[in-house]
């Protein structure tokens, strides 16, 4: 009988064990390089918030669809420079704000939302540093 409970245990931690290495080897079809936001203000009248995410290595197929930054989803656009370097950028208003963005409030962490092979999927982003804030 204790054998049999010791083989039980056994099995389970490694069943365990292989379900958490299967979740983390989850293959993400993008790089995440770099995360930051910063706040902005222009004339003092207009006010917000803008998060950028670098990406590298974007695999075929991606479709950005939204960030979620501090507990607020917003929809995002993917730009690239001359050198292919590729950003994503969300803006978050502030304030009586004059620019249309759609924001929704959710309760999760900080992530990234994407579609890829007919999945929506998501991957945090567990390191946002903060810049210095601009001044227009």
């Amino acid at each position: 009988m204790r054998n049999l409970n010791v083989l039980l245990f056994v099995t389970f931690v490694l069943w365990n064990l292989s379900c958490i290495s299967q979740k983390r080897t989850t293959n993400v079809p993008f790089e995440v390089s770099n995360a930051s936001y910063f706040s902005w203000v222009v004339h003092e009248r207009e006010k917000g918030t803008t998060v950028e995410v670098k990406l590298k290595h974007i695999a075929p197929g991606v479709e950005f669809d939204s960030i979620i930054f501090r507990n607020v989803m917003l929809p995002v656009r993917l730009s690239e420079n001359k050198k292919g370097k590729h950003t994503l950028s969300a803006i978050l208003p502030a304030g009586n704000s004059r620019l249309p963005v759609q924001t929704r409030y959710v309760a999760r962490p900080d992530q990234l939302i994407f579609h890829f092979e007919g999945e929506r999927r998501t991957e945090p982003l567990t390191q946002i540093t903060r810049k210095d804030m601009i001044y227009y």
